[in-house]
């Protein structure tokens, strides 16, 4: 089941369960189900306040039902695809979000602390590229102040 409850929601950010019960994990699946909270960025929130939402859900049906995940998940493909974006993908979006945090200048810490990471190693290959443009770019620049390189 997909669900977004109201009840997760506080205004300022929502409480995040991410990972599944060890009841429903699949073959090969390990790891603790993580409960975080997210604070919403300030469009999310603009967005959600100007909204009247059926029922206690942010994601459901018409009439306010919870929408099954496989449902959600074909529907997303569906307009993904719809638009030329055969590339993206679901789990992409954490990436994306550990990536633009890097870029942003957050730790791995505040990168673990909103997408759920166990690990630093584990973000790490989410921001690789990202540090290492960072990391030749300082290089560059300290070449350049240092009156190096130039020909």
């Amino acid at each position: 089941m997909c669900y977004a409850s109201r009840a997760r929601y506080d205004g300022t950010g929502f409480v995040v369960r991410q990972g599944r019960p060890e009841a429903k994990r699949g073959k090969g699946r390990r790891g603790p189900v993580v409960i975080l909270y997210v604070p919403a960025a300030a469009p999310l929130r603009s967005y959600l306040s100007t909204r009247n939402f059926v029922g206690l859900l942010f994601v459901s049906d018409e009439e306010g039902r919870m929408i099954q995940a496989d449902t959600l998940r074909k529907v997303m493909r569906a307009h993904l695809d719809g638009l030329g974006l055969t590339d993206l993908h679901f789990h992409g979006l954490r990436h994306s979000t550990a990536t633009a945090l890097a870029e942003a200048g957050c730790t791995a810490l505040e990168i673990m602390a909103i997408t759920g990471h166990q690990t630093e190693q584990m973000v790490k290959l989410y921001t690789k590229k990202v540090e290492q443009k960072k990391l030749a770019t300082s290089a560059v620049r300290k070449l350049e102040r240092s009156g190096g390189g130039e020909t």
